[in-house]
């Protein structure tokens, strides 16, 4: 080798190198690209095949589904008749597609196909279901109930949406004033705030839940501490209030 060309060589092999390394961290990523669509495709499936599982062995959920069409019969139209059927389904998917078309029929028997929907093993048609119920008010006495057991779901986002859908009948919710206070205990601070936005919109009704919501005063989330404030204002009860000027004072 010249020595004068050194120099050259060896600018060469360092640009040869660089392209070996950009070779192999291409492929590697690649690699990792097919690794991850492949396990979001396993998480998927694996998924599906929990919620059949969990469909098969949800007896009273399949009994209910069959019941409808003969329990509801006189006044069902073939429409509903069909989704009813298709809420039979043991797949998730198709489920939720029905479920979707159900919120849009007109027909007061699909309000009991909703409510049967709230125990679909499928988290996805549980919280279409709920929060469907949640925009009709006129039902209340029907749908309350329902909502309220739905506050102990075992999927916190389809809780929320039960507690949200709660706080749309305002004082008619009143009954879900202990299923709330008890939902203070959870955890997750988001849940909290949506608890105690939907007690304060149950207004007075909620009065007894005023000794709960002053324990949020002390959160160390400042969301829950703002929501309490505003749910003890909605409230407003003379407990309530006193609870608000008195932490207002202190700060």
């Amino acid at each position: 080798m010249i020595p004068g060309n050194a120099p050259i060589m060896n600018r060469i092999g360092v640009k040869i190198f660089v392209l070996i390394i950009f070779f192999i961290a291409t492929i590697a990523l690649a690699a990792a690209g097919v690794r991850t669509i492949i396990t979001r495709i396993g998480w998927e499936e694996q998924s599906s095949r929990q919620s059949k599982l969990r469909y098969e062995g949800n007896t009273e959920w399949v009994l209910g589904m069959r019941h409808l069409p003969k329990e509801y019969g006189v006044s069902l139209p073939d429409d509903l008749f069909e989704l009813v059927k298709l809420l039979r389904k043991s797949e998730p998917k198709v489920r939720r597609r029905a479920i979707k078309k159900v919120i849009y029929n007109s027909n007061p028997s699909a309000i009991m196909i909703l409510l049967a929907a709230t125990r679909d093993p499928d988290a996805v048609v549980r919280e279409i279901a709920l929060s469907a119920l949640g925009d009709r008010k006129s039902e209340a006495e029907k749908i309350v109930p329902a909502l309220i057991k739905s506050i102990n779901d075992r999927e916190i986002y389809v809780r929320q949406t039960a507690v949200l859908a709660l706080g749309n009948f305002g004082g008619l919710a009143k009954t879900s004033v202990p299923a709330l206070c008890k939902a203070l205990k959870v955890r997750d601070s988001h849940f909290r705030m949506a608890v105690l936005m939907t007690l304060g919109r149950v207004g007075v009704g909620a009065g007894s839940a005023v000794p709960e919501i002053t324990v949020c005063l002390r959160d160390k989330y400042p969301g829950v501490v703002y929501a309490a404030v505003n749910a003890l204002e909605s409230i407003g009860t003379a407990d309530a209030k006193n609870v608000v000027e008195h932490f207002k004072g202190v700060r």
